[in-house]
């Protein structure tokens, strides 16, 4: 089911030029029409906000930027499969939101279901809702057969952890379960590749026949660090800008084998989705405008890297992404 996200909640009061965007006031939630807003606005900036949230002495080196990110992180959570192997035979979730009630949300996948972990945080402890996030970096959310070429760091890990995924989500009787494949060439075609996912999926609701299940839309991946781009482009961050148009690929490990736009891969959100009777929340308005997504959005700056988002724009995101949860009716 395709989600449209309308505006809900407080109204928010933007300042912007195209010289500089504001976020929202302190206290004052975006919704995703300010978020939107916000965005599009965004893009007709080139100078960088002298407000920039986090300021750049803190977003470079990356290493430092993932201070804020520090008890999300797997060095310090201890569940990430790919950094603690023993997890990927007997996988385990890390704790967030309200880690006391009875109601669990489940969030599976690779590294990029984090960000929806740090984003709902302080949202669904307010709601009283457990968040168990089962992660394992690099292992891709579908289930597809790793291997060393697909997986180099743990291809064995990745395929036993898919194989005993299921049965520790469901021995947790979670109300929901949440996922996101990220915006990655996948190492199969696309008709397999939402196979594999629909099969993850189906694995958990044969267990949880009344399970609600969610997908989160892909998110951009930049063809280079953000914060160096912006970086070296102080009076024009507009050349940082990613256009939806340009190839996922990993040069790395694919070499570009199966390298598609990003709209193919919005695309690809769907058709798993509708493979696996999942409610899509599309997040590309939240990030994105007229097929271009900025690097900077008001005052945030919105990657650490080239795919991974900065604690900050998260919190920020939290209230649109909870917003969009109730729409779904998922709590």
């Amino acid at each position: 089911m395709r989600l449209r996200l309308a505006s809900l909640g407080a109204s928010l009061a933007l300042v912007a030029s195209c010289a500089t965007a504001l976020p929202s006031r302190a206290g004052t939630p975006w919704t995703a029409t300010d978020l939107a807003s916000l965005v599009s606005t965004s893009l007709a900036i080139k100078k960088l906000p002298a407000t920039l949230n986090p300021k750049l002495t803190a977003a470079l080196p990356v290493a430092t930027s993932q201070t804020a990110l520090a008890k999300y992180m797997a060095p310090y959570t201890g569940c990430d499969a790919l950094r603690f192997p023993s997890y990927a035979t007997n996988p385990r979730p890390c704790y967030y939101g309200d880690t006391a009630a009875t109601q669990t949300l489940a969030i599976f996948g690779g590294g990029s279901n984090l960000a929806w972990t740090v984003a709902l945080d302080a949202p669904l402890k307010a709601a009283h809702i457990r968040i168990a996030l089962f992660e394992f970096s690099g292992c891709a959310s579908a289930n597809v057969i790793a291997s060393p070429t697909l997986f180099p760091q743990a291809w064995r890990n990745c395929n036993i952890w898919h194989e005993r995924l299921a049965a520790a989500i469901i021995a947790l009787h979670p109300f929901a379960v949440l996922t996101s494949s990220g915006a990655y060439e996948a190492p199969v075609s696309d008709a397999a590749w939402v196979a594999a996912y629909a099969d993850q999926i189906n694995q958990i609701t044969a267990g949880l026949p009344d399970v609600k299940v969610i997908l989160m839309g892909s998110t951009p991946i930049f063809t280079k660090s953000v914060p160096t781009c912006v970086r070296d482009n102080q009076k024009n961050i507009d050349r940082c800008t990613f256009v939806e148009t340009t190839l996922i690929k990993d040069p790395k490990t694919y070499n570009g084998k199966n390298a598609e736009p990003f709209t193919q891969i919005l695309a690809r959100d769907h058709d798993v989705a509708t493979a696996s009777g999942a409610t899509l929340i599309e997040t590309e308005p939240w990030l994105c405008a007229a097929g271009r997504c900025p690097a900077v959005i008001g005052s945030y700056l919105v990657y650490r890297d080239d795919r991974h988002f900065f604690h900050p724009f998260l919190v920020a995101l939290g209230p649109v992404v909870d917003r969009a949860l109730r729409d779904a009716g998922l709590y």
